[in-house]
């Protein structure tokens, strides 16, 4: 075990000095990390998921977390359309 960890420290020593610290990688160097995705391609694919479960709970979740969106009144039909 002890060799383990003397041998994880000089890895990581190597790799700063010859400058492959995560820092000088290609997204490093291309300036970051990967601009944000569409918020509303997200919420759409967190209501397809929700709504494919079938259940008041599912959709009561996605108008709770998302109340002001386009797909809660979507998700409020579906569940004035359910049975109580």
């Amino acid at each position: 075990m002890l060799f383990c960890r003397k041998l994880m420290f000089a890895l990581c020593g190597l790799s700063v000095a010859f400058g492959l610290a995560a820092s000088s990688t290609a997204a490093g160097k291309a300036g970051g990390m990967r601009p944000p995705g569409d918020p509303d391609a997200a919420v759409a694919a967190e209501y397809e998921v929700l709504s494919a479960k079938g259940t008041r709970a599912a959709l009561e979740l996605f108008i709770a977390r998302h109340p002001d969106h386009p797909l809660a009144e979507r998700a409020r039909q579906a569940l004035e359309a359910m049975s109580p």
